[in-house]
C-alpha cells in the first residue's frame, strides 16, 4: 500500500479504530476485537460505476462490525 501511494501520489488514511486505505488501492485493511483477541480483515472491491466508495458496496457481514 506504500509503494502504491509513493507511485500514485495518494495519501494513506487511518480511521480512529486504525484501519487503512488508499484511495484508488482498492484494498482496505482492518482489524477488530474478538474477546481478548484481535482479528485482522480485508476488504478488496472494485467500485468501477455503481460506487463512490468500498463502503457503498461493502457487503453486510463487514457491516455488523461497526
Amino acid at each position: 500500500m506504500e509503494a502504491y501511494a509513493i507511485e500514485h501520489d495518494a495519501v494513506i488514511l487511518a480511521c480512529l479504530g486504525g484501519d487503512l486505505s488508499c484511495e484508488g488501492f482498492e484494498l482496505e485493511l482492518g482489524a477488530q476485537r474478538a474477546g481478548d483477541a484481535v482479528v485482522s480483515w480485508a476488504l478488496f472491491f472494485d467500485t468501477g460505476e455503481i460506487a463512490g466508495n468500498s463502503w457503498d458496496i461493502a457487503p453486510a457481514e463487514v457491516w455488523r462490525h461497526f
